[in-house]
């Protein structure tokens, strides 16, 4: 059987309900398997301008789940102290 991990986005079925932020973040960050070959695959870290945005957040962290091994550094004014230790806590350094 194919791990759901290696469905795409769109094709996976998703909850009838998302209980909780915690839940959602979760769908939102988790990445696939190409998501992951392709973030190994890169040289270098990974910056995410814009982090604490509307899609930031997910977005590093979704890079901090796929590659594990390399440095995820997110960007931005910071204007809540609390999204920039939500980052840190997931492994995303911040500037």
């Amino acid at each position: 059987m194919k791990d759901q991990k290696d469905t795409p986005m769109h094709a996976r079925s998703l909850p009838d309900h998302i209980a909780d932020l915690e839940t959602l973040e979760d769908l939102l960050s988790r990445p696939d398997a190409a998501t992951e070959a392709d973030l190994a695959a890169l040289d270098g870290e990974i910056m995410v301008l814009g982090v604490s945005g509307k899609v930031g957040p997910s977005l590093a962290h979704m890079a901090a789940r796929a590659a594990p091994n390399k440095r995820v550094v997110g960007v931005a004014r910071f204007s809540d102290p609390d999204a920039r230790a939500q980052l840190d806590e997931w492994g995303v350094e911040t500037i």
